[in-house]
């Protein structure tokens, strides 16, 4: 009966043992299952700014082109002869003469950018075609002035046109 009772208070004690180590088995796990959830958490929101980030890589990417197209339409200080040769290379291609006979950079806060004049020499159609190119020019500009005048030289009818343009893309 002694026996029984020391085998009684054995058990009892390590079925004690046993439910205090399951109970700190359990709130330990709970613990871990809440830091498993914080970093579950943290994967989820780090994998998105990823995604964001791959979003706005690609975009970046896709419009590298048209940003440069749009930079490339602003004139600087150095990039005036850059412009001045365009127009002058925009009168070859539509068959017309195109001379610069003066520059004048804004005399004032209230004018935005330097101004042109353009002296061009062709025929009427050669001159209109140039007159639409300047229309379309990748640049921010302005025709304050349009002239176009016929005159006969050796016999043949030639068209001159003045263009006075003020370039609105331009950086100081």
């Amino acid at each position: 009966m002694k026996d029984s009772r020391i085998l009684l208070g054995l058990v009892s004690l390590a079925l004690v043992i046993l439910i205090a180590g399951g109970v700190l088995l359990f709130i330990s796990m709970g613990g871990m299952v809440r830091e498993m959830g914080e970093i579950r958490g943290r994967i989820l929101s780090l994998d998105l700014e990823l995604k964001n980030m791959k979003i706005l890589e690609n975009f970046l990417t896709e419009t590298v082109g048209g940003r440069e197209r749009i930079a490339g339409s602003f004139v600087g200080e150095h990039d005036l002869v850059r412009f001045i040769e365009d127009l002058e290379d925009g009168g070859e291609r539509n068959g017309v003469r195109v001379r610069v006979g003066s520059a004048a950079l804004a005399s004032g806060v209230t004018q935005a950018g330097p101004t042109f004049m353009l002296e061009a020499e062709g025929s009427f159609t050669s001159i209109f075609r140039y007159m639409v190119f300047l229309e379309n020019i990748p640049y921010e500009i302005i025709l304050e002035d349009v002239d176009m005048t016929s005159i006969s030289q050796d016999g043949k009818k030639i068209w001159k046109g003045s263009f006075i343009v003020r370039l609105l893309s331009y950086e100081s």
